[in-house]
């Protein structure tokens, strides 16, 4: 039937030949390089989900420097200390090369700011010599140091801030690519 309507829409007869053949090909080529493109992709994101919840829980963490400056003590006390190691640990399973950029970025600014977080500074005796506190010089001097290094800090944070708020963008982008929304 499909020939008798092609013969009389062309007014020739019709053949197909090889051109199922040629077409279920095409076909086959347009899947596989799809299916590859989508693994590729997937790939590249890595292991995602985990690497979401890494992140926000490094963006919690983060923010709580950023509102008031942390101590070396506060890094090592619960699952801080785990942050900077849990993050640099999806490094190397990232092969996306921004997202890997953005991701070893977080990780150096945690490391950043607990190296600059200051010691616990021990309480000065009030020992007086003379009506003038012996241990004053060397807690002002003490604080002006603490203050520097909180400053450095707040710096590190906010470039790990922006790098975080960087890579959480492209790991949403990865995603879209992959499911589509």
């Amino acid at each position: 039937m499909i020939d008798s309507i092609l013969t009389w829409w062309h007014g020739v007869p019709v053949q197909w030949g090889p051109v199922a053949g040629y077409v279920s090909l095409i076909i086959i080529i347009v899947t596989t390089v799809r299916k590859a493109i989508l693994r590729r992709r997937v790939v590249a994101l890595g292991p995602g989900k985990e690497l979401r919840e890494a992140l926000v829980k490094a963006r919690t963490r983060l923010n709580d420097i950023n509102t008031s400056p942390r101590r070396s003590s506060w890094f090592l006390k619960d699952e801080r200390n785990e942050t900077g190691r849990t993050v640099r640990d999806f490094v190397g399973q990232v092969h996306d090369k921004k997202l890997r950029k953005f991701v070893t970025e977080v990780a150096d600014a945690w490391e950043k700011a607990f190296a600059e977080a200051p010691p616990e500074r021990p309480a000065y005796s009030g020992v007086l010599k003379d009506g003038v506190s012996t241990a004053a010089p060397q807690q002002a001097a003490d604080n002006a140091e603490d203050m520097e290094r909180f400053q450095r800090q707040a710096d590190a944070v906010k470039l790990g801030l922006e790098s975080l708020n960087l890579a959480l963008g492209r790991l949403d982008t990865l995603e879209k690519r992959i499911r589509g929304r």
